[in-house]
């Protein structure tokens, strides 16, 4: 179900509307245009996962070789979006799914993104927490799967 935003809500969280109805949808590309092109950086959190920073191509890459390969729909919930000041909202969100391989996907997470300011503003830095232990059960039992197909061939 797409988020919809209040009809008051400030042209950040209208962006921010859009780019997550898009991820939901899997469509990258619309995704993508609401990340502003020279300054956009994202980053996993926790840091001390120890992943690296990465600019939109490194993004949208990421996007591919992971989420778009890995699911053929992504149902994406926000439970909640809090503004901080003319630049950020604060976002609280769940991803439900299954794999390509039929592994469950149930991930919490909390956004915190900058924007450019505007009336049509673009994402400038995204940083996102996730569930670090469902992630690595989650790749875990993909990995499982994958070797599995691998023997059977």
């Amino acid at each position: 179900m797409p988020y919809l935003p209040p009809a008051d809500a400030s042209p950040k969280v209208k962006a921010f509307a859009a780019y997550v109805n898009a991820l939901s949808a899997l469509d990258l590309p619309t995704a993508l245009s609401y990340c502003d092109d020279q300054r956009f950086e994202m980053q996993v959190l926790p840091l001390a996962l120890g992943r690296p920073s990465m600019n939109k191509g490194q993004y949208e890459e990421f996007m591919k070789t992971t989420i778009l390969e890995s699911f053929e729909t992504l149902e994406v919930t926000i439970f909640s979006v809090l503004e901080s000041g003319d630049e950020a909202i604060t976002v609280h969100a769940k991803s439900d799914s299954v794999s390509k391989l039929g592994t469950p996907w149930h991930n919490e997470y909390i956004f915190i993104i900058h924007f450019t300011p505007g009336e049509t503003p673009k994402m400038t830095k995204y940083q996102e927490f996730i569930n670090t232990a469902f992630i690595m059960a989650f790749r875990a039992e993909e990995m499982k799967k994958k070797e599995a197909l691998a023997g059977a061939a």
